[in-house]
């Protein structure tokens, strides 16, 4: 298959050839002849592993999907940028957060909710979404940096009701037999849309990081599982990258961690690439053995969001030493966007 994509900036063709599950990559003035160009750079894949291409900043398709009148509030949009096959995709992801039922606050400025600890929640005020009439109630406590999406057996049990910043900490709640599957979907969202970069200490494109964490508890209270290594992941959204020929794939799961960046003065000029989401990849059956483990990082990785009240107030929840929920994403915090987790709760 042969692919061509055309540049917003320098006008040169970037030509994509998957051939026996190897991805060349060569470019050419607009114009010249392939034999012209570089020699090709290669990428391993399997064949069945389409990965899409696609440069430039996107257009808002959704400028503001939430309002918020707090510091540190940012314009939080959905946009649409084309791949060199001409195919559209939502940046960061296609998300439910317009429709999709709103897990609980903890912490969320923007719903005037400021716990001081887990320990002041009312669960009469928390649902609980019933799927087998014979489980037990499961709660599962979550931070996100920066959105995430909570599914049991394929089922979807919450969003994050913060897309972007503020940063916050919610719960829910599912009535559920073990063993169970849980799924996240995790997006590290951005302010320049497909540029996977946001104003941060006065540069307009610095690459943001993500990171998830997680504690499950039951209906007594006991901790029955955290974010760890056990859990897999997979990458489906990097952005920005310098050479798109630098995603490396292993038994099919894929990494960015050769990865570089443009620089900042030519960030428009970087790349992003992505992977179709399987319908089925929050259900028990579908198969991760190709998937990665989950990489994990300390509170210092994550930086600065946790000296916030969104996360500070629940360390006792989080980073208790019998449980200390790990924060999980895949090998590039910085540059992977959209990362899919999962982990069968026993």
């Amino acid at each position: 298959m042969h692919n061509f994509f055309l540049t917003n900036n320098k006008r040169k063709f970037v030509k994509y050839l998957y051939l026996s599950g190897v991805l060349f990559v060569a470019a050419c003035e607009q114009g010249g002849p392939l034999e012209a160009a570089q020699e090709p750079q290669v990428w391993s894949a399997s064949s069945a592993d389409a990965l899409s291409v696609s440069q430039g900043r996107a257009g808002k398709i959704d400028p503001v999907l939430l309002e918020c009148d707090v510091p540190g509030w940012r314009v939080t949009g959905l946009g649409e940028v084309f791949d060199s096959d001409g195919k559209a995709w939502t940046t960061p992801a296609e998300v439910n957060y317009l429709d999709g039922p709103k897990a609980t606050d903890l912490f969320n400025e923007c719903n005037d909710v400021t716990l001081p600890n887990a320990e002041a929640l009312s669960f009469e005020g928390v649902p609980v979404t019933e799927l087998d009439a014979d489980g037990e109630v499961i709660s599962i406590y979550f931070f996100g940096d920066n959105y995430a999406e909570i599914f049991v057996n394929g089922s979807l049990i919450g969003v994050d009701p913060v897309p972007y910043w503020p940063f916050n900490t919610s719960v829910v709640q599912v009535r559920v037999e073990r063993p169970f599957m849980l799924g996240v979907k995790m997006v590290d969202w951005e302010e320049n849309l497909n540029l996977g970069s946001e104003l941060m200490r006065g540069v307009p494109f610095h690459n943001g990081d993500g990171g998830f964490v997680a504690i499950l508890k039951d209906a007594d209270g006991d901790v029955i599982d955290i974010t760890d290594e056990s859990w897999r992941v997979q990458l489906y959204y990097s952005s920005p990258l310098l050479d798109p020929s630098c995603i490396s794939s292993s038994g099919g799961g894929r990494s960015s961690e050769a990865c570089t960046s443009p620089e900042k003065a030519n960030a428009e000029e970087g790349y992003a690439v992505r992977w179709s989401v399987p319908e089925d990849w929050a259900e028990p059956e579908f198969d991760d053995s190709s998937w990665s483990q989950a990489s994990l990082y300390t509170n210092e990785d994550i930086g600065g969001s946790l000296q916030r009240p969104a996360y500070s107030n629940f360390v006792d929840l989080f980073d208790n030493p019998e449980a200390d929920a790990q924060f999980i994403w895949s090998a590039n915090l910085l540059l992977d966007n959209l990362v899919l987790a999962r982990k069968q709760i026993e």
